[in-house]
């Protein structure tokens, strides 16, 4: 697998990016520094810009508050798969998986992070198409941790049939931002997009 980044100033004025590093426990392991003029865009391998560092996750931060807009790819080395999410600022701590493709043929697979500054826990409730709660796992989170997981292994193979979406809910009220990935099981496909917050009519938000 490989990460691409792409990241624009959409300010008026200069500004120097920080992007930070870390792992799976939310520890910081790098950080690299980008001067990006107004309007000017910054394209990299996440391998090459912290070619030393062991990376589960990433901050991207304008010290001079400027408006970032950014996207990320990611895919197979051998270009069989590939998928792309835009990356924005995590504000919801509540966020939505749309749709669940659990079956012989297909397998699906998130990655979040508590992007907050404290600590909290994280319920993921399988819905069905009522949004009746079918069954819930929770797990712990430090600031900064992330989880890539399948949605079989999140749960411990325990998925019921009429499951058709995920609620993810951090429950000290910290921000969270995830993906989520929905593939074939013999690799030839690929999909993915970001998790969403949704409004009270049941419609996806973004808020850019």
């Amino acid at each position: 697998w490989q990460t691409t980044l792409a990241v624009m100033n959409t300010g008026e004025a200069d500004s120097t990016v920080t992007f930070s590093a870390y792992d799976a426990e939310g520890n910081l392991t790098d950080i690299f520094e980008q001067v990006l003029k107004a309007k000017q865009n910054f394209v990299g391998e996440v391998s090459d810009i912290f070619p030393d560092s062991e990376i589960a996750s990433m901050t991207i931060i304008s010290q001079d508050d400027q408006p970032l807009y950014g996207l990320s790819l990611y895919g197979t080395t051998d270009g069989l798969r590939l998928a792309s999410a835009p990356i924005r600022p995590a504000y919801a701590s509540s966020l939505h998986l749309p749709h669940i493709a659990c079956t012989d043929q297909w397998w699906t697979g998130i990655g979040l992070i508590n992007a907050g500054e404290a600590s909290t826990d994280i319920s993921f409730s399988l819905l069905d198409e009522n949004g009746e709660r079918l069954n819930v796992t929770t797990k712990p989170f430090n600031p900064k941790q992330r989880l890539a997981i399948g949605i079989r292994e999140l749960f411990n193979g325990n998925i019921d049939p009429s499951a058709r979406t995920m609620k993810i809910e951090s429950s000290e009220g910290q921000p969270i931002r995830g993906i989520y990935l929905i593939s074939t099981t013999d690799g030839l496909r690929l999909m993915g997009d970001e998790l969403y917050e949704f409004d009270l009519h049941g419609l996806g938000v973004r808020r850019d």
